[in-house]
């Protein structure tokens, strides 16, 4: 057989499935090159997964048995499952959990795709490559959408952690800056799902291995009917989080809308004073509703009153108790009025022709 067509065979299925998660990123399309760096990471992760599987195996086959029951348990869940779901998370963790571009639901699970798919890759190139061409067409319906389903469970609870993680930090801003007076219910969901993103990944992983090594019928039966299951409900996810798909602002901005229906008019007061401040150059405001003294004392609304600049070293006087500076006197002048003749309001001698 050509390697040509090996090669193919290998790549066409995850070429297909990325291509097809791409398209449904509706909100704001990835950068190539981040994608491809995920895509690359994740065939990476097999290496670190292949070692560690290694290792545990022999470890554990002379104290288990390998045909037991325990052992099957054993190393398609916690052996194989749980080391490749492990290092795909962390490939996709170091790269992403800070990137700017991260800025929506559907993205996690875009990267997450990307990184599962590169290790399947991978990994078909070499069971094609081994096995043959039969092995390639069984796995390009089964191996390779089996660790596209699991990259889409990974970057929902993924993503949804990085939203929880954002709308708390937000929720601990705003408190601190008095926008919010007391912080109800806390955020901290953020930290159950990042266990969830590489948990839910693993039993799916792990019942995937151990129902196709079992090698009976039944076992058979339900392999079919949970990799159908996997389908359906993946394929639903991605269309479902795809058509809903929002900024993460936008989804910030409504949970704690929902949360603290005072919030945003105490922004949108905020932000209304500090625009007065800003186009009035004549003025200068001694408080900032966006300081910490909104804690002290300061009410919403009830802005000091703001004061007129005066030159360096001199003290300054509300503008409403300014008096209008008078001209200084020349020692024998008029006092000055303002509806004298103009004769009056000057100190230089009145022009007189001379006498012919």
């Amino acid at each position: 057989m050509s390697i040509r067509v090996l090669l193919a065979v290998s790549c066409l299925p995850s070429i297909a499935l990325l291509f097809y998660v791409y398209k449904k990123d509706r909100v704001e399309k990835e950068p190539i090159g981040l994608l491809l760096l995920l895509f690359g990471l994740g065939a990476v992760s097999c290496i670190p997964a292949a070692l560690l599987e290694s290792f545990f195996t022999n470890l554990s086959a002379p104290i288990l048995g390998e045909n037991t029951l325990g052992y099957q348990l054993y190393e398609n869940f916690l052996n194989v499952a749980l080391f490749e779901e492990l290092c795909k998370f962390l490939m996709l963790f170091i790269v992403t959990h800070k990137n700017k571009n991260f800025n929506s639901l559907f993205d996690g699970i875009v990267y997450s795709v990307f990184v599962a798919l590169g290790f399947a890759t991978l990994e078909n190139i070499m069971y094609v490559y081994q096995f043959g061409l039969s092995t390639g067409l069984v796995r390009a319906i089964t191996a390779i959408p089996g660790h596209m389903f699991d990259g889409v469970i990974m970057g929902q609870f993924y993503a949804l952690w990085h939203l929880s993680k954002n709308i708390s930090i937000t929720e601990k801003a705003y408190a601190k800056a008095g926008f919010i007076d007391v912080i109800v219910a806390p955020e901290r969901k953020y930290k159950l799902y990042l266990p969830l993103a590489i948990f839910i990944p693993m039993l799916t992983h792990g019942m995937y291995d151990f129902l196709a090594s079992m090698g009976t019928v039944l076992s058979l039966l339900v392999f079919i009917v949970f990799l159908v299951g996997l389908y359906i409900y993946c394929f639903c996810k991605i269309r479902k989080i795809s058509k809903t798909d929002q900024y993460e602002t936008n989804l910030i901005a409504a949970a704690l809308g929902k949360k603290y229906p005072y919030l945003y008019g105490r922004i949108q007061q905020a932000m209304a004073y500090n625009n007065q401040m800003q186009y009035n150059p004549f003025t200068q405001a001694q408080y900032s509703p966006y300081s910490s003294q909104n804690n002290f004392g300061v009410q919403y609304g009830q802005y000091p009153q703001a004061q007129v600049q005066q030159p360096y070293g001199q003290q300054q006087v509300p503008y409403a108790q300014q008096q209008p500076q008078q001209p200084v006197q020349q020692p024998g002048q008029q006092p000055y009025s303002p509806y004298a003749p103009s004769s009056q309001q000057s100190n230089a001698p009145t022009y007189r022709p001379p006498k012919s």
